[in-house]
């Protein structure tokens, strides 16, 4: 498969997983005492990361960043019955670097869509989809203002190769 090729293959992955995956890392320099529930506009997604890719023995690493543009989504939280809903889409400026060269490239109207139920412990968001759950890491939350971050680290294998990606994720909202 061309890096080109997995690299958007990862990233769809990725994205499509973010929002439902991440650390319980607690961080307390930011206010989380607002009102969780109700529609919540995405202001910005952005990524940091690494992949390591092993074939026959060899290991290549590649660092990434990701930069969210168009953004144009909302992010609902209902209460009784706890169901959270995504629906839009975004585009991302994807910079990678292998063994000393970067590559960006843009990935347009990535659709962002997902219904699934939530609960929040603390800091902590969990949401449910399709049988799997997964945490998101509350790092602000006040009235009008809600962010997370998450990591999220997958392993892809395909015919003899192996790739693992540990992503970082911030993704802001406002009210």
């Amino acid at each position: 498969m061309k890096k080109s090729n997995l690299t958007k293959v990862f990233l769809l992955i990725v994205l499509g997983l973010t929002i439902v995956s991440c650390s319980k890392k607690d961080d307390t320099t930011n206010p989380t005492n607002g009102e969780i529930a109700g529609v919540w506009n995405c202001t910005a997604v952005n990524y940091t990361g690494t992949t390591v890719t092993e074939y026959l023995g060899q290991s290549i690493t590649t660092d990434f960043t990701g930069e969210g543009y168009n953004v144009d989504f909302t992010f609902t939280i209902n209460e009784n019955p706890n169901v959270a809903t995504s629906n839009g889409s975004y585009s991302i400026k994807l910079s990678s670097t292998t063994m000393g060269q970067t590559i960006t490239q843009n990935i347009e109207d990535i659709d962002f869509n997902f219904t699934g139920e939530w609960s929040k412990d603390g800091n902590t968001m969990t949401v449910t989809q399709g049988g799997k759950s997964s945490d998101a890491n509350i790092v602000k939350l006040t009235d009008t203002e809600l962010e997370f971050k998450i990591a999220n680290v997958e392993t892809i294998e395909n015919s003899g190769m192996t790739a693992t990606s540990t992503t970082n994720t911030t993704i802001s909202f406002t009210k």
